[in-house]
């Protein structure tokens, strides 16, 4: 007679922690690090949005600035010119009693030009090559 010796059924806890404790595959550990690096780029990717935020503000602020301050060196550079104009034109006139000497008159003229060409020249670096300066 032969006897069979029944083996035992598994246990509930073995078979209840196989659901709730299942040891993680490649499959999931591919997973979790193509869920990291995803996350690490949109981090990346909202801070490089700022910061063009912040460039596209900067520049905005920069034209409205160099609008400003052309308007400014315009006025004044037309201003006095008008004013070197008219004594020019007063010292032309040989019935109005106004005479300046030959020395003023270079001056003011020199001073002219030079006052044109600093204005200009001191505004259009300062405030036109910035952004280069930024960017270096």
């Amino acid at each position: 007679m032969t006897t069979q010796t029944a083996q035992p059924a598994p246990s509930r806890d073995v078979a209840k922690s196989a659901i709730t404790d299942p040891t993680p595959t490649d499959a999931d550990k591919d997973r979790s690090l193509t869920l990291a690096r995803h996350e690490a780029e949109v981090g990346r990717l909202k801070l490089q949005n700022k910061t063009l935020e912040q460039d596209h503000e900067d520049r905005k602020a920069d034209r409205e600035m160099r609008f400003k301050y052309s308007r400014w060196v315009y006025a004044y550079l037309v201003a006095y010119s008008v004013f070197v104009g008219g004594l020019l034109i007063l010292h032309g006139f040989a019935a109005i009693p106004f005479a300046l000497d030959d020395v003023v008159l270079t001056s003011l003229v020199g001073s002219t030009a030079v006052s044109a060409i600093g204005l200009v020249l001191a505004v259009t670096t300062g405030l036109f090559n910035s952004r280069r300066k930024k960017e270096d």
